[in-house]
């Protein structure tokens, strides 16, 4: 249910009971993250490089949505991803 997308949607606030877990069972798991976007503020200034970060999470979003992935997470410049299977994530970092 985790990879869903529409799950993660509908339910992103909620949690399980104490007395109830879910079973997890294998996850492949991407994670991007801009090189030097330090510096790529400090020469485009906050709002071009805030710019390329979006840019960033657009493409990684219709990568994620072509491989079957699920958006975990953003952080910073960063993507947080899961995926049923490991060849779906390689494709996605690849794309």
């Amino acid at each position: 249910l985790l990879l869903v997308p529409s799950f993660r949607k509908l339910f992103s606030g909620e949690a399980p009971p104490a007395d109830q877990s879910l079973k997890i069972s294998r996850v492949a798991i991407l994670f991007t993250d801009l090189r030097g976007s330090t510096a790529i503020y400090a020469e485009r200034g906050d709002p071009g490089a805030y710019r390329m970060v979006r840019d960033h999470f657009g493409i990684l979003r219709e990568a994620v949505e072509r491989t079957s992935g699920a958006l975990i997470k953003t952080i910073g410049d960063s993507v947080l991803v899961a995926f049923a299977g490991r060849a779906d994530a390689v494709r996605a970092g690849f794309e």
